[in-house]
């Protein structure tokens, strides 16, 4: 950069930082941006439950399932008109037990007010921890921008569309990691998800590595809450352990064009079968060892880009991951947003503008070709994120 345009730099930052040294101006652009979010929010619930007959698929498996159980029978050989059954471990469905108590519709508009908070707190806390250091007012207003943004995304829609408990599990670890509370207890929310579902288990393998007294808080409340749901559901747990488990094909098929999995991109480049899910696993091992160590040097430093790694290599190490649980690339992308690189500032400003344009993008190229390749992107991006540093400049409290 020339000594011209480092000047016109310079004076834009200074006339910007006038401008919102002014309290009118400033308020403005708060109440743009949340009125922003707002309207998004509202619009995603009008998606939600806008469609009769189209929405929240998953989250009635949830309750049918657990309504099936509560009836006696068992959890694991409950089955949809199209095949899907409860797919998650013991605990979950003591968790969601209490959901089959209320009629469909009161569920419903239940489950996806509650996405809408956790979209909400999602953005929240990126916005507030990402970069602690800026003013208050700042933080506030990109985190209205983020909401507003991430709102929109098709990995949101996903959650709202299916009604999947997804993103309401990323918050927990996200909340956890980012020490929005400083307390180690915090740690057992990661602990917790895992019960619910063993993805956030590679949390646990973090706290491992740099942070035991977290660890400790959430290894143990992983082991608490599957010991509870073994107790109260011995013969499920049994099931689920030594037989459901294994079955990924009640999940779905690993070559779908929405599997955002290694074993997915390895499986739609023709190499199948057993070999292919092997070398798929295999990347996606050698994935998730790199994010941990890449998220171990950001621990101190930027603790929600470590958040958003691990869990973005938790989504393309599993066998198969739909794109309701890829909401950790938007995690990362905001992070690149915020950092001090302008690089990754262009990376992820094109991964949010990617999945802003997603569905009409993936509709024009079909399901051939082009529709594989575009579905690698999110997969090759997430992967990025186990080598790539996140830069900031913070004065760093220390945990």
């Amino acid at each position: 950069m020339d000594r011209s345009c480092q000047d016109v730099h310079v004076q834009a930052r200074a006339a910007i930082g006038g401008l919102w040294s002014r309290p009118g101006f400033r308020n403005a652009i708060l109440v743009a941006v949340w009125l922003a979010a707002a309207i998004n929010l509202v619009r995603g619930y009008r998606f939600a439950l806008g469609r009769p007959g189209m929405g929240l698929g998953d989250f009635h498996v949830y309750l049918e399932a657990t309504r099936w159980w509560r009836g006696g029978k068992p959890l694991y050989e409950y089955a949809t008109d199209l095949g899907l059954g409860f797919t998650y471990p013991p605990f979950a469905a003591l968790v969601l037990a209490p959901w089959g108590f209320l009629s469909d519709g009161a569920a419903d508009v239940l489950w996806t007010l509650t996405t809408l908070v956790s979209t909400a707190a999602f953005g929240v806390v990126l916005g507030q921890r990402t970069r602690p250091e800026w003013p208050r007012a700042v933080r506030w207003a990109v985190s209205g921008a983020l909401v507003a943004v991430l709102s929109e995304t098709v990995l949101v829609h996903a959650n709202l569309a299916t009604g999947n408990i997804s993103l309401i599990l990323a918050l927990l670890s996200l909340v956890e990691c980012s020490r929005l509370f400083r307390s180690h207890r915090w740690g057992a929310l990661s602990g917790v998800a895992t019960a619910i579902k063993l993805t956030p288990g590679l949390f646990l393998v973090l706290h491992l590595l740099v942070d035991r007294k977290r660890a400790v808080w959430s290894i143990g409340a992983a082991i608490a809450a599957t010991a509870l749901a073994a107790v109260a559901l011995p013969s499920e747990s049994w099931t689920y352990w030594t037989h459901a488990l294994w079955q990924t094909g009640r999940v779905g098929e690993v070559d779908y064009l929405g599997n955002f999995t290694w074993t997915g991109v390895v499986a739609r480049a023709g190499v199948e079968g057993g070999a292919g899910r092997l070398v798929g696993l295999a990347i996606g091992a050698v994935t998730a060892v790199a994010a941990l160590w890449n998220a171990r040097r950001h621990w101190e430093d930027n603790p929600v880009a470590a958040a958003a790694i691990v869990g973005c290599a938790s989504v393309v190490a599993a066998p198969i991951s739909w794109p309701h649980h890829a909401v950790w690339l938007l995690a990362w992308a905001s992070c690149c947003l915020l950092s001090t690189s302008w690089l990754l500032r262009t990376v992820g400003a094109l991964i949010l503008l990617l999945l802003l344009v997603w569905v009409p993008l993936g509709s024009a190229l079909g399901v051939g070709a082009g529709g594989s390749a575009l579905a690698a992107v999110p997969v090759l991006a997430m992967s990025l994120a186990a080598v790539l540093r996140v830069p900031v400049v913070v004065e760093r409290e220390r945990s």
